[in-house]
């Protein structure tokens, strides 16, 4: 092997390790932090269920007006609610911290929030 062809392979080698060390750290990092939706009526937290579980279950039922709310294979979605329009059930799933689904009628907001430190607080603002 020559001498060109040697230092070409060690730069292959070494960009190699150094992008697999970068998808081992990603991973570690994302095993530590984890994603959850918050379920808030008329501003009370009735909620915090990590991304990473599944259930399903209906709120309000009991107060007049309902939501029912799914969460699987990493999101949450609302599937069947007794609003007039069904914009809940319209916002599709949400997965990324950010996210949210709003049903007004119900006073229901499920956001999606992260324990990621790098994540900005927006109910500071």
């Amino acid at each position: 092997m020559n001498k060109k062809t040697r230092n070409t392979a060690v730069l292959v080698i070494l960009l190699l390790s150094i992008s697999a060390a970068g998808l081992l750290v990603r991973y570690i990092q994302g095993q530590k932090t984890g994603a959850y939706a918050v379920l808030t009526k008329a501003g009370e937290v009735l909620y915090r269920l990590p991304l990473s579980g599944e259930c399903q279950l209906t709120v309000g039922e009991k107060t007049g007006g309902y939501n029912r709310v799914v969460l699987q294979d990493g999101e949450i979605s609302v599937t069947d609610a007794d609003c007039p329009n069904h914009d809940c059930i319209r916002q599709g799933a949400i997965k990324d911290p950010g996210q949210v689904i709003a049903c007004l009628p119900h006073d229901l907001i499920i956001t999606i929030e992260s324990d990621d430190e790098n994540t900005v607080d927006s109910s500071a603002w």
